[in-house]
Protein backbone atom coordinates (compact mmCIF):
# COMPACT_ATOMS: atom_id res chain seq x y z
CA UNK A 1 0.00 0.00 0.00
CA UNK A 2 1.10 3.32 -0.63
CA UNK A 3 0.28 6.20 1.31
CA UNK A 4 1.34 10.17 1.81
CA UNK A 5 1.72 13.10 3.88
CA UNK A 6 -0.21 15.47 1.39
CA UNK A 7 1.22 11.98 -0.80
CA UNK A 8 2.74 8.62 0.94
CA UNK A 9 2.04 5.29 -0.25
CA UNK A 10 1.84 1.74 0.57
CA UNK A 11 0.93 -1.12 -1.25
CA UNK A 12 -0.96 -4.41 -1.20
CA UNK A 13 -1.96 -6.95 -3.06
CA UNK A 14 -5.52 -8.31 -1.78
CA UNK A 15 -8.15 -6.95 -4.16
CA UNK A 16 -11.58 -5.98 -1.74
CA UNK A 17 -14.59 -8.02 -2.89
CA UNK A 18 -16.74 -6.53 -0.30
CA UNK A 19 -18.06 -3.17 0.97
CA UNK A 20 -20.41 -1.85 3.20
CA UNK A 21 -21.54 1.90 3.39
CA UNK A 22 -24.37 4.03 5.42
CA UNK A 23 -25.45 7.52 4.04
CA UNK A 24 -26.57 9.86 6.25
CA UNK A 25 -26.22 13.29 4.63
CA UNK A 26 -22.41 13.53 6.06
CA UNK A 27 -19.84 10.96 5.58
CA UNK A 28 -21.00 8.48 3.32
CA UNK A 29 -19.92 6.03 1.02
CA UNK A 30 -18.15 3.20 0.77
CA UNK A 31 -15.14 2.69 3.42
CA UNK A 32 -12.71 1.76 0.23
CA UNK A 33 -13.30 2.89 -3.37
CA UNK A 34 -12.23 1.32 -6.53
CA UNK A 35 -10.35 2.95 -9.32
CA UNK A 36 -10.33 1.37 -12.50
CA UNK A 37 -12.26 -1.45 -13.55
CA UNK A 38 -10.84 -3.87 -12.78
CA UNK A 39 -9.74 -1.52 -9.85
CA UNK A 40 -5.85 -0.87 -10.23
CA UNK A 41 -6.34 0.21 -6.80
CA UNK A 42 -8.22 1.02 -3.71
CA UNK A 43 -8.25 4.48 -1.56
CA UNK A 44 -9.88 5.02 1.93
CA UNK A 45 -12.41 7.28 2.19
CA UNK A 46 -11.15 7.63 5.63
CA UNK A 47 -7.63 9.20 4.27
CA UNK A 48 -9.15 10.80 1.69
CA UNK A 49 -11.39 13.21 4.23
CA UNK A 50 -8.26 13.64 5.85
CA UNK A 51 -6.22 14.94 2.66
CA UNK A 52 -3.82 12.01 2.48
CA UNK A 53 -2.87 10.83 -1.06
CA UNK A 54 -2.54 7.18 -1.04
CA UNK A 55 -3.16 3.76 -2.81
CA UNK A 56 -3.75 -0.22 -2.06
CA UNK A 57 -2.90 -1.86 -5.32
CA UNK A 58 -4.41 -4.91 -6.18
CA UNK A 59 -2.80 -7.18 -8.80
CA UNK A 60 -3.82 -5.27 -11.94
CA UNK A 61 -2.19 -2.54 -10.91
CA UNK A 62 1.42 -2.52 -13.58
CA UNK A 63 4.62 -2.08 -12.86
CA UNK A 64 5.27 -3.22 -9.05
CA UNK A 65 8.43 -5.26 -8.71
CA UNK A 66 8.39 -6.15 -5.34
CA UNK A 67 7.77 -9.72 -5.42
CA UNK A 68 9.40 -10.19 -8.72
CA UNK A 69 12.82 -8.61 -8.15
CA UNK A 70 12.91 -8.50 -3.95
CA UNK A 71 14.71 -5.64 -2.61
CA UNK A 72 18.01 -6.44 -2.36
CA UNK A 73 19.89 -4.08 0.75
CA UNK A 74 23.27 -3.85 -1.27
CA UNK A 75 22.11 -2.85 -4.46
CA UNK A 76 18.49 -1.40 -3.82
CA UNK A 77 16.66 -0.48 -7.03
CA UNK A 78 12.85 1.57 -7.00
CA UNK A 79 10.63 -1.12 -7.03
CA UNK A 80 7.85 0.83 -9.33
CA UNK A 81 8.68 0.61 -13.29
CA UNK A 82 7.68 3.57 -15.25
CA UNK A 83 3.66 1.96 -15.89
CA UNK A 84 3.27 2.01 -11.88
CA UNK A 85 4.67 5.88 -11.49
CA UNK A 86 2.05 6.94 -14.38
CA UNK A 87 -0.73 4.33 -12.50
CA UNK A 88 -0.30 5.83 -9.03
CA UNK A 89 0.27 9.57 -10.33
CA UNK A 90 -3.57 9.81 -10.47
CA UNK A 91 -3.60 8.68 -6.91
CA UNK A 92 -1.78 11.77 -6.41
CA UNK A 93 1.56 10.34 -5.37
CA UNK A 94 4.72 11.07 -7.23
CA UNK A 95 6.85 7.98 -6.92
CA UNK A 96 9.69 9.93 -8.22
CA UNK A 97 10.04 10.28 -4.22
CA UNK A 98 9.15 7.46 -2.61
CA UNK A 99 10.61 6.27 0.29
CA UNK A 100 10.87 1.71 0.51
CA UNK A 101 13.00 -0.34 2.91
CA UNK A 102 13.94 -3.79 3.13
CA UNK A 103 10.96 -5.59 4.98
CA UNK A 104 12.42 -8.39 7.48
CA UNK A 105 8.66 -9.16 9.51
CA UNK A 106 10.21 -6.81 12.54
CA UNK A 107 9.80 -4.14 14.44
CA UNK A 108 12.03 -1.35 13.18
CA UNK A 109 10.71 2.01 12.28
CA UNK A 110 12.98 4.58 10.13
CA UNK A 111 12.30 8.35 9.90
CA UNK A 112 12.34 9.26 6.23
CA UNK A 113 13.04 12.87 5.20
CA UNK A 114 12.93 11.67 1.48
CA UNK A 115 12.68 9.68 -1.29
CA UNK A 116 14.70 6.39 -1.76
CA UNK A 117 16.12 3.46 -0.28
CA UNK A 118 15.62 3.83 3.89
CA UNK A 119 17.73 0.41 4.58
CA UNK A 120 16.29 -2.41 6.65
CA UNK A 121 12.75 -1.83 8.10
CA UNK A 122 9.29 -2.45 8.78
CA UNK A 123 8.13 1.17 9.14
CA UNK A 124 8.59 4.51 7.67
CA UNK A 125 7.78 7.78 9.44
CA UNK A 126 7.81 11.15 7.93
CA UNK A 127 6.67 14.62 8.16
CA UNK A 128 7.91 15.36 5.10
CA UNK A 129 5.09 16.65 2.52
CA UNK A 130 5.03 14.89 -0.88
CA UNK A 131 7.19 12.10 -0.22
CA UNK A 132 5.37 8.57 -0.43
CA UNK A 133 5.61 6.11 2.19
CA UNK A 134 5.81 2.26 0.09
CA UNK A 135 5.24 -0.95 2.19
CA UNK A 136 4.66 -4.38 0.44
CA UNK A 137 2.23 -6.99 1.87
CA UNK A 138 0.67 -10.19 0.23
CA UNK A 139 -1.24 -12.01 3.52
CA UNK A 140 0.32 -9.54 6.23
CA UNK A 141 -1.36 -6.32 7.16
CA UNK A 142 -0.24 -2.51 5.95
CA UNK A 143 -1.00 -0.34 8.72
CA UNK A 144 -1.82 3.86 7.79
CA UNK A 145 -0.50 6.01 10.92
CA UNK A 146 -1.46 9.94 10.74
CA UNK A 147 -1.97 12.74 13.01
CA UNK A 148 -3.08 15.57 10.44
CA UNK A 149 -2.02 18.19 13.59
CA UNK A 150 1.59 17.86 12.32
CA UNK A 151 1.25 16.58 9.57
CA UNK A 152 3.15 13.17 10.78
CA UNK A 153 2.52 9.88 8.41
CA UNK A 154 3.80 5.95 9.43
CA UNK A 155 3.16 3.42 7.60
CA UNK A 156 4.18 -0.13 8.66
CA UNK A 157 4.44 -4.14 7.95
CA UNK A 158 2.71 -6.25 10.48
CA UNK A 159 1.95 -10.12 10.12
CA UNK A 160 2.02 -12.19 13.64
CA UNK A 161 6.00 -12.12 13.54
CA UNK A 162 5.62 -8.13 13.88
CA UNK A 163 2.27 -8.09 15.53
CA UNK A 164 4.48 -10.16 18.37
CA UNK A 165 7.46 -8.18 18.35
CA UNK A 166 5.44 -4.46 18.18
CA UNK A 167 5.65 -3.07 15.15
CA UNK A 168 2.48 -1.01 14.84
CA UNK A 169 3.21 0.08 18.82
CA UNK A 170 7.13 0.80 17.22
CA UNK A 171 5.69 3.04 14.51
CA UNK A 172 3.34 5.32 17.01
CA UNK A 173 6.74 5.32 19.35
CA UNK A 174 8.21 6.58 16.01
CA UNK A 175 5.63 9.51 14.89
CA UNK A 176 5.55 10.48 18.75
CA UNK A 177 8.89 11.75 18.41
CA UNK A 178 7.88 13.77 15.63
CA UNK A 179 5.40 15.49 18.02
CA UNK A 180 2.69 13.65 16.87
CA UNK A 181 -0.10 12.40 19.82
CA UNK A 182 -1.34 8.96 19.92
CA UNK A 183 -4.60 10.27 20.41
CA UNK A 184 -4.93 12.46 17.41
CA UNK A 185 -3.43 9.57 15.20
CA UNK A 186 -5.88 8.06 12.54
CA UNK A 187 -5.17 4.52 11.42
CA UNK A 188 -6.52 2.60 8.36
CA UNK A 189 -5.37 -1.26 8.18
CA UNK A 190 -5.34 -2.18 4.37
CA UNK A 191 -7.14 -5.20 3.16
CA UNK A 192 -5.13 -8.71 4.17
CA UNK A 193 -5.80 -11.86 5.36
CA UNK A 194 -8.63 -12.47 7.99
CA UNK A 195 -9.60 -14.88 10.83
CA UNK A 196 -11.98 -16.74 9.13
CA UNK A 197 -8.70 -17.87 6.46
CA UNK A 198 -5.91 -17.92 9.06
CA UNK A 199 -4.89 -21.08 10.67
CA UNK A 200 -2.23 -21.25 12.72
CA UNK A 201 -0.82 -23.33 15.52
CA UNK A 202 2.03 -23.49 18.48
CA UNK A 203 5.08 -21.87 16.42
CA UNK A 204 2.72 -18.68 16.59
CA UNK A 205 0.47 -18.83 19.73
CA UNK A 206 3.72 -19.81 21.62
CA UNK A 207 5.32 -16.09 21.15
CA UNK A 208 1.84 -15.19 21.04
CA UNK A 209 1.07 -16.04 24.26
CA UNK A 210 4.40 -15.08 25.57
CA UNK A 211 3.90 -11.44 24.11
CA UNK A 212 0.59 -10.51 25.10
CA UNK A 213 -1.68 -11.44 27.81
CA UNK A 214 -5.35 -11.81 26.61
CA UNK A 215 -4.37 -13.28 23.54
CA UNK A 216 -7.09 -15.58 23.29
CA UNK A 217 -9.51 -12.84 22.39
CA UNK A 218 -7.73 -13.17 19.27
CA UNK A 219 -7.44 -16.65 18.29
CA UNK A 220 -10.45 -19.02 18.31
CA UNK A 221 -9.73 -23.00 18.64
CA UNK A 222 -10.81 -25.27 15.94
CA UNK A 223 -8.89 -28.37 16.90
CA UNK A 224 -6.50 -29.52 19.15
CA UNK A 225 -3.52 -27.19 19.32
CA UNK A 226 -4.81 -25.64 16.46
CA UNK A 227 -6.19 -21.63 16.09
CA UNK A 228 -8.18 -19.10 13.40
CA UNK A 229 -5.76 -15.95 14.26
CA UNK A 230 -7.31 -12.60 14.05
CA UNK A 231 -4.42 -9.53 13.13
CA UNK A 232 -7.05 -7.32 12.06
CA UNK A 233 -8.56 -7.41 16.06
CA UNK A 234 -5.12 -8.36 17.47
CA UNK A 235 -3.72 -4.73 15.95
CA UNK A 236 -6.46 -2.37 16.55
CA UNK A 237 -6.29 -3.94 20.82
CA UNK A 238 -2.92 -2.92 20.32
CA UNK A 239 -2.52 0.45 19.05
CA UNK A 240 -5.52 1.05 21.57
CA UNK A 241 -3.19 0.01 23.90
CA UNK A 242 -0.73 2.62 22.62
CA UNK A 243 -2.53 5.17 22.98
CA UNK A 244 -5.14 5.82 19.82
CA UNK A 245 -8.40 6.69 20.07
CA UNK A 246 -10.60 3.17 19.20
CA UNK A 247 -13.15 5.17 17.28
CA UNK A 248 -9.85 6.35 15.08
CA UNK A 249 -8.91 2.91 14.56
CA UNK A 250 -9.80 0.87 11.43
CA UNK A 251 -13.36 2.68 11.38
CA UNK A 252 -15.82 -0.04 10.03
CA UNK A 253 -12.92 -2.06 8.70
CA UNK A 254 -12.27 -2.43 4.84
CA UNK A 255 -12.89 -4.22 2.10
CA UNK A 256 -12.18 -7.78 3.15
CA UNK A 257 -12.18 -6.66 7.11
CA UNK A 258 -15.90 -6.60 6.41
CA UNK A 259 -16.72 -9.97 5.70
CA UNK A 260 -15.73 -12.43 3.47
CA UNK A 261 -16.80 -13.69 0.18
CA UNK A 262 -16.71 -17.41 0.81
CA UNK A 263 -18.80 -16.96 4.58
CA UNK A 264 -21.42 -15.49 6.30
CA UNK A 265 -20.66 -11.88 4.35
CA UNK A 266 -24.11 -10.94 3.89
CA UNK A 267 -24.70 -11.72 8.11
CA UNK A 268 -21.41 -9.85 8.80
CA UNK A 269 -21.91 -6.62 6.49
CA UNK A 270 -25.61 -6.29 7.21
CA UNK A 271 -24.60 -5.96 10.80
CA UNK A 272 -21.98 -3.26 10.26
CA UNK A 273 -24.48 -1.47 8.42
CA UNK A 274 -27.21 -1.62 11.29
CA UNK A 275 -24.37 -0.26 14.12
CA UNK A 276 -23.25 2.87 12.03
CA UNK A 277 -26.92 3.63 11.21
CA UNK A 278 -27.52 3.24 15.08
CA UNK A 279 -23.81 5.01 15.73
CA UNK A 280 -24.51 7.99 13.20
CA UNK A 281 -28.16 8.23 13.84
CA UNK A 282 -28.32 7.97 9.85
CA UNK A 283 -31.72 6.90 8.46
CA UNK A 284 -30.65 5.00 5.31
CA UNK A 285 -27.64 2.55 5.03
CA UNK A 286 -26.74 0.14 1.70
CA UNK A 287 -24.91 -3.12 1.61
CA UNK A 288 -23.23 -5.10 -1.28
CA UNK A 289 -21.73 -8.37 -1.05
CA UNK A 290 -20.33 -10.96 -2.82
CA UNK A 291 -21.97 -14.63 -2.89
CA UNK A 292 -19.58 -17.79 -3.11
CA UNK A 293 -16.68 -15.09 -4.77
CA UNK A 294 -19.16 -15.00 -7.83
CA UNK A 295 -22.33 -13.55 -7.82
CA UNK A 296 -23.61 -10.43 -5.98
CA UNK A 297 -26.61 -8.96 -4.24
CA UNK A 298 -27.34 -5.46 -2.45
CA UNK A 299 -29.67 -4.27 0.00
CA UNK A 300 -31.23 -0.71 1.59
CA UNK A 301 -31.83 -0.65 5.32
CA UNK A 302 -33.99 2.29 6.72
CA UNK A 303 -33.38 2.86 10.57
CA UNK A 304 -37.11 3.63 11.76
Amino acid sequence: MLSGNDSNATRLTSPPRDVASVVDGGASGPPLIPHGDPPAYFTFAALSRLGVSHATTTRHCPGVLSFAEPISPANPSPPFRADAVTALARAGLDLARVAYAKQVHGAAVVRVAGGGFAGVADGLVTTARGVPLAIFTADCLAIVLYDPAVPALGAVHVGWRGTVRGAAQAAVVALEALGARARHLHAAIAPSIGPCCYEVDEPVIGPLSAAYDGWQAWARPVGRDRFMLDLWAANETLLARAGLDPARVNPNGGAIALGHPLGCTGAKLTATVIRELQRRNARYGMVTMCIGGGMGAAGILERL
